[in-house]
């Protein structure tokens, strides 16, 4: 495989948008239509070249992003977006793309931060951390609005990593601004419907009020969450 940059396309709504990215090269989705990537980052991305994240997943994308842009143009104006395990930076560099949001913080493992920076770099639109939500504290402490956001995105978060999710649950409460803020997961239902039913139930139950699954297809769906109840950093 290779690095490849691509020029990427959704419509919401009756919107059009695009974006640039660059991801590594994924065979089993061959209609992405990029070039390989030579440019002065190419050496930055060598520890990202063996990390999952780096690879663009298109089943969850194609189908979220128009979703997840359409709902959020319902919200109000002057927005705040965090987003959680980005991999490429495609959810959050794509919702950007919409100028919805003031402000978008792209986060994923300290591997993976030079792709984000320069897909971050590439769009113009983003601000990329590392985070890694075991240890979370030290990322949300170097800046104080750095926990404080008005719509928060997983997309394929769950999945392989249940050791993980009781960190998950304690990221999202903390990058949550309020009652208000909105959580937006998307699942591709690879173990059944287990992994979006468990952490439902066993997780977000305790802490938001209204949640609710919207399918995208048979086998994608997202759980939106507002209304959170217990809110602590």
């Amino acid at each position: 495989m290779e690095w490849i940059q691509s020029t990427l396309r959704f419509k919401s709504g009756d919107k059009r948008y695009k974006f640039e990215l660059v991801h590594f090269d994924n065979p089993e989705f061959p209609v992405v239509c990029g070039d390989q990537y030579n440019g002065i980052f190419l050496d930055k991305l060598e520890k990202a070249e063996t990390e999952l994240g780096s690879v663009l997943w298109l089943d969850a994308i194609n189908l979220f992003l128009p979703f997840v842009c359409f709902d959020i143009s319902k919200l109000s104006s002057n927005l705040s977006l965090i987003c959680l395990g980005e991999g490429t930076g495609a959810c959050g560099i794509g919702m950007s793309a919409t100028k919805f949001f003031t402000r978008t913080v792209i986060t994923d493992l300290e591997p993976l931060v030079p792709l984000l920076e320069l897909n971050a770099s590439l769009n113009e639109s983003c601000e990329a951390y590392a985070l890694d939500w075991v240890h979370r504290s030290s990322f949300i402490s170097k800046e104080e609005n750095l926990h404080n956001f008005d719509v928060v995105v997983g997309c394929e978060v769950l999945y392989g990593n249940r050791f993980a999710w009781p960190d998950l649950l304690g990221t999202i409460l903390d990058s949550c601004r309020d009652s208000n803020s909105v959580v937006y997961l998307c699942v591709t239902l690879r173990n059944a419907r287990h992994d979006l039913e468990d952490f439902w139930n066993k997780f977000l139950s305790n802490h938001f009020t209204n949640i609710s699954e919207i399918s995208l297809s048979e086998t994608v769906s997202v759980i939106r969450a507002t209304g959170l109840v217990r809110y602590s950093h």
